[in-house]
C-alpha cells in the first residue's frame, strides 16, 4: 500500500505562495501526490488556515475518505488480524479487531459531515466576506460562521 500523504506538509508552504515542483522537491513527495491535494483543496476551498489545528489524521480523512476506510481495515494487519484471530480460535483478537474496524468507520462518518457542512460554511463565509467587503462604506459589518468539529469515538488507550 503507498504512504500517506501528508496533506499539511503540502497546504503549509502552499499557502506562502509556493508551486507545486518545490513543495515535491523540498517535501519529498511525487508531484502527483501535490497535484491531487492541490486539486482537491481547490475543489472543497481548504486553505492551510482551515487544517493547521488539525492533526493529521483528521486532514487524511477530510481529503482521502476512500482511502482512509480501505487503509483503516487494513491498517496493522487488521484483516490478517482478524482472519488468523477466527482461524485459530483466538476469539480476543477477533472482537478487539471487530471493535478497531468499527470505530475507524464510524469516526469516518463525522469527518465526512464535517467536511461536508464546514464546505458549506465555507462558501456562506465567502459571501458575508463580500458583503462585509461592500458594507465597510455604509458601517454595515456581519461576523463570520465558525467551523464546526464533531466528536468522535476514542481511539488509543489499553489494548
Amino acid at each position: 500500500m503507498a504512504k500517506k500523504i501528508n496533506v499539511k506538509l503540502i497546504l503549509e508552504p502552499r499557502g506562502n505562495r509556493m508551486g507545486r515542483n518545490a513543495i515535491a522537491r523540498t517535501r519529498h513527495i511525487s508531484i502527483n501526490s501535490v497535484g491531487d491535494a492541490f486539486h482537491i483543496a481547490d475543489e472543497n476551498g481548504i486553505s492551510y488556515k482551515d487544517v493547521r489545528n488539525m492533526d493529521e489524521y483528521s486532514v487524511y480523512r477530510i481529503f482521502y475518505p476512500d482511502k482512509f476506510v480501505q487503509e483503516s481495515m487494513y491498517a496493522h494487519g487488521g484483516i490478517i488480524d482478524f482472519i488468523t484471530g477466527v482461524f485459530s480460535g483466538n476469539w480476543e483478537k477477533t472482537w478487539n479487531r471487530i471493535v478497531r474496524i468499527f470505530k475507524e468507520v464510524f469516526n469516518l462518518i463525522p469527518s465526512i459531515a464535517e467536511g461536508i457542512l464546514n464546505g458549506a460554511i465555507r462558501g456562506i463565509n465567502g459571501l458575508i466576506n463580500g458583503i462585509n467587503n461592500i458594507g465597510e462604506n455604509f458601517g454595515i459589518w456581519i461576523p463570520a460562521i465558525p467551523d464546526i468539529s464533531l466528536p468522535r469515538f476514542a481511539t488509543g488507550g489499553f489494548p
